[in-house]
């Protein structure tokens, strides 16, 4: 009687195996294809690019919201380049008397840094429900009752979409909710220390907030329960009423952002999703 030897054993098991099953996870139509396939360390946490901060949720935000700025695909050293803005804006320094100064003023010397940027003609948002409107231009889903809302359970049920072009206004909502202590946005203690008026809105909105909550819970009584509550009837902030001298509004599509000093690293702050526009 002869014997396989093990190893010749083994590996006609494996060539068995690799002949019956697959272990390639791709399609087979993707096989000539320059796809770049990547994986998942943990489940994303959040979607929402003022609170987003970490690579997986990253891999997700960065094809559905667009900073002002990209960096380059190809080149090293890294290299800003313009997403939806015109160009990568330059800062304009000021002292304390509103003087303009020299690019290499020291930073001792710069009580205001402003950087303007243009909006890219042309840049439509998505399709979608929100901005659909009626003859007078009214949104025409704004007052929706659970009757009419029957049946729908995701956005494409709508049977009416709309859009409208990317605008300043949209930026300048995306900076302030930053300040919103319901976002939690984690990048808020860095740039309340450079944004003009952004700590003095953060400050304002958390009082606002404690001040919404006592309310209810003192028309709700022994029952109140803040968690059962905003899940029911979330707190919802009207931005319109706050102001923040740091973003101005300059036109439809410009917009300024201004620091209390000199901080050339900002610029790199606006390619991140944190300062993406949303409605």
């Amino acid at each position: 009687m002869s014997f396989m030897h093990p190893l010749v054993f083994l590996l006609t098991i494996l060539v068995a195996f690799a002949g019956c099953t697959s272990n390639n996870p791709y399609r087979s139509s993707e096989k000539d294809k320059r796809i770049f396939y990547s994986t998942f360390i943990e489940p994303p946490k959040h979607l929402d690019p003022g609170r987003s901060y970490s690579s997986d949720e990253y891999r997700i935000i960065t094809q559905i919201y667009e900073p002002p700025l990209q960096y380059h695909f190809l080149k090293r050293p890294y290299e800003l380049i313009p997403l939806t803005v015109e160009a990568v804006p330059e800062p304009v320094y000021f002292d304390s008397r509103g003087s303009k100064l020299p690019q290499d003023a020291a930073p001792d010397r710069v009580a205001r840094a402003v950087y303007e940027m243009k909006i890219n003609k042309g840049i439509m948002y998505q399709d979608h429900p929100a901005f659909a409107v009626d003859s007078d231009a009214r949104p025409l889903y704004m007052d929706l009752t659970e009757e009419d809302i029957e049946g729908i359970d995701e956005t494409r049920d709508f049977p009416v979409k709309g859009t409208r072009e990317l605008a300043s206004d949209d930026y300048i909502l995306q900076i302030k909710r930053l300040a919103n202590p319901l976002v939690e946005s984690p990048i808020l203690p860095i740039l309340e220390k450079y944004i003009l008026g952004l700590r003095e809105l953060s400050v304002k909105m958390r009082e606002d907030l404690e001040e919404t909550r006592r309310q209810r819970k003192e028309a709700a009584g022994p029952a109140y329960n803040q968690t059962t509550d905003e899940r029911a009837n979330p707190i919802v902030f009207d931005y319109g009423k706050y102001d923040l001298p740091g973003v101005e509004r300059v036109d439809e599509r410009t917009y300024r952002v201004i620091l209390k000093t000199k901080y050339p690293q900002f610029r790199y702050w606006l390619a991140m999703p944190f300062f993406s526009p949303i409605r």
